[in-house]
């Protein structure tokens, strides 16, 4: 996949936002907060991982045997390529959450009528608490 088929959200006046997002369904009383510290402490880790490969064949060469359901190479490597970009360069900084980018999103989202409640929390929208 060539930078020329992707698409930039800021292009058309969007602002940034976090991708991908990992989101709870807060009614799940199964997952205690050690459960998900641990899935957040292991998925930081893959993306350290990511961001240590200097070459994207190493990482394609990595991710084929762990994944489900089974990709190609050529799938893998064509993923890496556009999505390396978006690594950055600060691993331990995975997951953390911006206020000043949630309250842009949340401001753009209810100057187009997105959004009808005005007194949305958007402090409750995000949380930092889980990271290691």
């Amino acid at each position: 996949m060539s930078a020329d088929y992707l698409v930039y959200l800021e292009s058309y006046g969007v602002p940034y936002g976090y991708s991908p997002v990992i989101a709870r369904n807060a009614a799940r009383k199964d997952l205690s907060d050690d459960v998900l510290r641990r899935f957040i402490a292991v998925t930081q880790k893959g993306y350290q991982m990511a961001t240590v490969f200097k070459k994207r064949q190493e990482l394609v060469d990595a991710l084929m045997p762990r994944c489900e359901p089974k990709q190609t190479e050529e799938f893998l490597s064509r993923s890496m390529e556009s999505l390396s970009s978006y690594f950055g360069t600060r691993a331990d900084h995975f997951g953390h959450m911006d206020k000043e980018k949630w309250d842009k999103w949340v401001g753009w989202l209810k100057e187009r009528g997105l959004i009808k409640d005005a007194g949305l929390n958007v402090d409750a929208l995000y949380s930092n608490e889980f990271l290691p």
